[in-house]
């Protein structure tokens, strides 16, 4: 607390108002109704103010809940009542209920100096929170009326009884200076309280009181040299009283609820920030224009711009294609006149220029008054969505193809195989000549119709077992089955073609691969189709193929290797694709389907295996597959 400043601004409030009230004493020599107007306009100030601090204070309580302001109002109600009593008893004014004198007059004013001083020094002890049972408004108001009577009983019957203050020629007798001094004590020691609880806990309304009980006790000292500068200091003093009251009972809690809501502005902007940050949808609001007010963190994930990359940037220029645009402006038209879109597929684009598939919901943005100021827009990327949305429309499709495909193929099956068995069965009866004699010209011409007999049949199963491996139609029957023997079963059903090939064939049998769990079946269909591929492309002077059989762990490794034209580096990649036939000349010299190695590794993926092929061109083929010997439980 700087002592000289305050010492200072007392000296620059005291001294000014104290010269203009003395330089007033020269209003005596006029008429004395000028003497008695400015007399009664110097006593009206402060009642005027005694008034308002008792009503602010009263009507403020009820938010302030302030204990120490309710108390200073109520005492100056009081003291608003003891100072209307003595205008009331001025001897120009009508008679108060008794005749009014100078005598009657100043026992009011003693006794409105002395309460005034009392007063003060009770309220030094009454803090906001303290006396709640006493201080209580209805409790005081009526405390105050009971005081009030009662000094108005004193003052109107035993006021003769008393000491004068004033005599008759206004002058101030002994014992006004008597009740000077001791007012004067009591404001003192009032100050000191004060000062105490302004150290413990600094508040400016306890400044302002300081200040109004050092005015009062210059006041009452002022009144020895005039009255009108005693009643201009009284005003400043209930003035300071009223910036007191003022202070502590409307502006500290108007304050303190403006702090309170301040923090739950603060806590509902943070929970509202942090919900619209960790949104997993773009949240933008916009101004009118179209520019970027607010952008939250799933914006940024979505689009790659910052919020302070963005800030005041066209929301349709950053993020709309232009192909969009004239739709764009067709939204915004529509929800500035008050509607609403949610829901909206879009394309949007991100700060790389990609486009992104985006769902929108966009709707006015409205302030208290109800009145559009901008747009709000929640916008959700789509793309992986769209993207599952697609595969399951592939899928659909894909399975509609299979399904029809897997009802195709059991007709044309029949509808085809039935005729093809037919012809072969009849061209074998006329190649054995069984309804005649064929010339020579008749048996090459039936050769050729069973020859190309066979290869449609052939084909046609090819399809079929295809058909079957991609619908999961084809059902494996797993048995324990002898190894060597499915082997020696194959090679002899190739032994004939490989003989018109000039083809050797070779068995390099692992003596430890005896038996493997497997559809006997489709096992021996495998090799089949690996044997006669190896056969069929051997080269024109024949070659070997030769069969190496191998236990590997759990495993039961089959290659079979040829000597024939192999197959070039570049149709590596085709080997295993239905209908890629590698070399049309070949195709039709050899009569390739392209079906009978994609046939085999259906064959052998189903049975949990695995197959690959290595070739060099001109020098030959090898193809190698893998099966495990024993089955897992629940494979089958």
């Amino acid at each position: 607390m700087n002592l000289k400043r305050h010492v200072l601004r007392l000296l620059v409030i005291i001294v000014p108002i104290f010269l203009i009230g003395y330089s007033l004493e020269y209003s005596r020599s006029f008429p004395i109704e000028v003497g008695d107007y400015f007399e009664i306009s110097t006593e009206l100030l402060p009642l005027v103010l005694s008034f308002t601090i008792f009503v602010i204070t009263w009507y403020a309580y009820g938010k302030s809940k302030d204990n120490h302001s309710l108390f200073i109002g109520a005492a100056f109600l009081l003291i608003g009542v003891l100072t209307l009593y003595r205008m009331l008893s001025y001897p120009f004014m009508p008679s108060f209920i008794s005749p009014n004198s100078i005598h009657k007059s100043a026992f009011f004013w003693g006794m409105l100096i002395m309460v005034t001083s009392i007063l003060f020094l009770i309220s030094a002890f009454v803090h906001s929170g303290n006396l709640s049972h006493i201080l209580k408004k209805p409790v005081l108001f009526v405390e105050v009326n009971i005081i009030s009577f009662i000094l108005l009983t004193i003052g109107l019957h035993y006021n003769n009884k008393i000491p004068t203050l004033v005599y008759t020629d206004k002058s101030h007798s002994s014992s006004f200076l008597y009740v000077v001094i001791l007012s004067s004590v009591i404001i003192a020691f009032s100050v000191f309280l004060y000062i105490k609880r302004f150290h413990k806990k600094p508040q400016d309304h306890l400044i302002y009181l300081i200040y109004s009980l050092v005015i009062l006790t210059f006041s009452n000292i002022s009144y020895l040299y005039s009255d009108y500068a005693g009643n201009l200091l009284k005003t400043a003093c209930f003035y300071f009283v009223y910036l007191a009251v003022y202070k502590s009972s409307v502006e500290l809690p108007y304050e303190k609820i403006t702090v309170a809501e301040k923090k739950l502005r603060v806590v509902a902007e943070e929970r509202y920030r942090n919900l619209v940050d960790n949104a997993n949808d773009a949240i933008i609001t916009t101004d009118l224009e179209g520019r970027i007010i607010t952008w939250n963190r799933s914006a940024h994930n979505i689009f790659g711009w910052t919020e302070e990359q963005v800030a005041g940037k066209k929301l349709s220029v950053l993020l709309i294609p232009q192909d969009k645009q004239a739709e764009n402006e067709k939204f915004i038209h529509s929800i500035l006149v008050g509607k609403s879109f949610s829901g909206i597929e879009s394309v949007h684009k991100n700060k790389d220029g990609k486009k992104i598939d985006v769902s929108l919901t966009i709707s006015p943005l409205n302030n208290a008054d109800h009145k559009i100021i901008g747009l709000s827009c929640v916008i959700r990327d789509i793309t992986d969505r769209k993207h599952i949305q697609a595969i399951e429309n592939e899928n659909m499709r894909l399975a509609f193809l299979i399904k029809a495909k897997s009802e195709l193929l059991p007709a044309m099956s029949h509808d085809l195989g039935t005729p093809l068995n037919a012809i072969i069965g009849f061209s074998e009866l006329l190649k054995n000549e069984m309804p005649g004699k064929l010339n020579e010209k008749q048996k090459k011409y039936v050769e050729n119709v069973l020859t190309s007999s066979r290869r449609m049949l052939d084909i046609v199963n090819d399809i079929l077992d295809l058909g079957k491996a991609e619908t999961g139609k084809i059902e494996l029957v797993i048995e324990k089955i002898s190894v060597p023997e499915i082997l020696d079963e194959t090679i002899s059903l190739c032994r004939e073609k490989a003989t018109q090939h000039n083809v050797i064939i070779k068995n390099e049998h692992d003596s430890e691969l005896n038996f493997i769990e497997a559809d006997r079946k489709r096992f021996k269909q495998i090799l089949f189709n690996l044997f006669s591929n190896a056969v069929k492309y051997s080269k024109p002077e024949g070659g070997t193929v030769t069969i190496i059989t191998k236990k590997q762990g759990d495993l039961a490794k089959f290659s079979i290797s040829d000597t024939g034209i192999g197959i070039k580096e570049e149709d590596m990649g085709k080997l295993f694709s239905a209908f890629e036939q590698l070399n049309l000349g070949i195709a039709s010299k050899y009569g390739s389907t392209g079906l009978g190695l994609v046939v085999t590794k259906k064959l052998v993926e189903l049975q949990g295996g695995r197959i690959t092929g290595v070739s060099k061109y001109g020098q030959g083929s090898t193809f190698t597959f893998t099966l495990p010997i024993h089955t897992k439980k629940g494979d089958q």
